[in-house]
């Protein structure tokens, strides 16, 4: 049987990574946008019932990439919560029913959010304890996928970052990048931390859990626990630009209008149980995004 890839998202940082990556195996390859028309890719509204089972019953997909984003992240959905709910969990239900419906292997992007981050490290077994809205909304939809679904792959992730000058919310490099680039300052924040995960890193990781046929909750980030002042500032000596144009500011968590965690550290042991491949750190990660800048312009 041929497989049939639906990448849901095709058009964001993550998507259309994997649609690149996928064009190595055997099979059909499809993308799809929502709100920003890329040629190319199908569009889909995934809040919508009968579009969702329209392309399932086109497509048939074996494989199915939950990549979309809901516009405007974390701070979106707490002044949207009913729209983020719809989005986050109502829409990945529905999807979840199809790939049950369809036999599709559902392959489901998920966040660090889901814990407070004040444990040390997080295994994939510990109890979810997310602090906001768009954490709540990701963990219900782990907590329905893995009771309702056997062929299913939860991929916990964080500051994922690359190569994507077409996108019209750019990762935390990019807008780093293109500030310096236009000699403007930039400031990062040196109390929040996390892994920044290069983006190729991230593809390469699933894919191969996918060849394996792996199932249930894997974290795939990058090696390094660092403040987001201690990535741009590797980030600069990556680019060439200078590292005093960027200025350090730190959160006051405790009077911030939204809650987050200072940080999340996802351990990726189980992975590397596993397998041999790396999960990039900053310095490589950011050398491979400036490789990639250079071969696609």
């Amino acid at each position: 049987m041929k497989n049939v890839y639906l990448v849901i998202g095709g058009n964001g940082l993550v998507g259309r990574r994997f649609l690149r990556d996928l064009r190595a195996k055997e099979g059909t390859i499809i993308g799809t946008y929502y709100s920003r028309r890329e040629p190319g890719l199908k569009k889909l509204n995934i809040l919508n019932l009968e579009e969702l089972e329209r392309c399932f019953g086109e497509i048939k997909p074996t494989h199915v990439f939950f990549c979309a984003n809901f516009s405007g992240g974390v701070f979106a959905c707490e002044k949207n919560p009913s729209l983020s709910d719809a989005f986050h969990e109502k829409a990945v239900q529905d999807i979840g029913r199809l790939c049950h419906n369809f036999k599709s292997y559902f392959i489901f992007l998920s966040t660090d959010y889901v814990f407070n981050g004040k444990k040390s490290e997080y295994i994939e077994t510990d109890i979810y304890s997310p602090l906001n809205i768009y954490g709540r909304a990701k963990m219900n939809a782990e907590k329905w996928l893995l009771k309702h679904l056997s062929d299913i792959l939860v991929i916990r992730t964080t500051n994922i970052y690359g190569w994507d000058p077409s996108s019209v919310t750019p990762n935390y490099i990019m807008q780093c990048f293109c500030a310096l680039r236009k000699q403007e300052t930039f400031t990062a924040i040196d109390n929040l931390f996390g892994k920044p995960t290069y983006v190729g890193s991230l593809t390469k990781a699933v894919l191969e859990l996918i060849e394996v046929k792996a199932r249930g909750i894997y974290h795939i980030v990058g090696a390094d626990y660092v403040s987001r002042y201690e990535w741009i500032r590797e980030a600069c000596r990556v680019f060439k630009f200078d590292c005093r144009d960027v200025n350090k500011e730190f959160l006051d968590f405790d009077h911030m209008e939204i809650q987050r965690p200072k940080g999340v550290n996802l351990s990726t042991q189980k992975f590397r149980n596993m397998f041999q491949m790396p999960l990039l750190g900053i310095r490589k990660g950011l050398e491979n995004m400036r490789d990639d800048m250079c071969s696609h312009g």
